[in-house]
């Protein structure tokens, strides 16, 4: 008889508790690591969407750096507007230096030619993402503003386009 062991089917013969012992142990132990490596595989999966889903949340600069702005998809929380700013001498000085004392407006990207803020509402803590690019070529400034989330801003984007505008003016 062994002793400790209740649960086991037990002999009286030699080393034959021990052996029952050790492959009840790699049972449960192959049993955990089986369903362990299972669960780091979710989450890996878990972690990619995750990565790719906040790769959509954030405005790609790339495209705007040469020049254009991304097109609205959702006109319902987006709004691009193209300013003529012939009479202006340094206009994305300008509109930087307005957008700089905006509340709640952080500046997270700047080039020579583009500028790319995070504006968060005051209420909600909602974040709009605010993109300036100038074409100097053209005397234009390319604005458009656009929230990350929801079907439809209530005009807060055509509001804050319309009062970069009327200061800038």
């Amino acid at each position: 008889m062994c002793v400790g062991e209740t649960d086991l089917i037990q002999w009286k013969q030699g080393n034959t508790c021990f052996k029952l012992v050790i492959k009840r142990s790699l049972i449960e132990r192959s049993f955990f690591i089986f369903y362990f490596e299972k669960f780091l595989i979710f989450m890996k999966i878990i972690f990619l969407v995750i990565l790719i889903f906040t790769s959509f949340l954030y405005p790609d600069s790339s495209f705007a750096s040469q020049g254009e702005l991304k097109p609205c998809i959702q006109v319902a929380h987006c709004v691009r507007e193209d300013w003529d700013v012939r009479n202006s001498e340094n206009p994305f000085e300008e509109i930087k230096s307005i957008i700089e004392i905006t509340p709640r407006t952080e500046i997270v990207e700047i080039n020579v030619d583009y500028l790319h803020a995070e504006v968060t509402s005051k209420w909600m803590k909602y974040v709009d993402d605010l993109e300036v690019s100038y074409l100097p070529e053209l005397k234009k400034l390319l604005i458009r503003s656009e929230s990350r989330v929801g079907e439809s801003d209530l005009g807060v984007n055509q509001n804050r386009i319309d009062l970069l505008k009327a200061k800038m003016f």
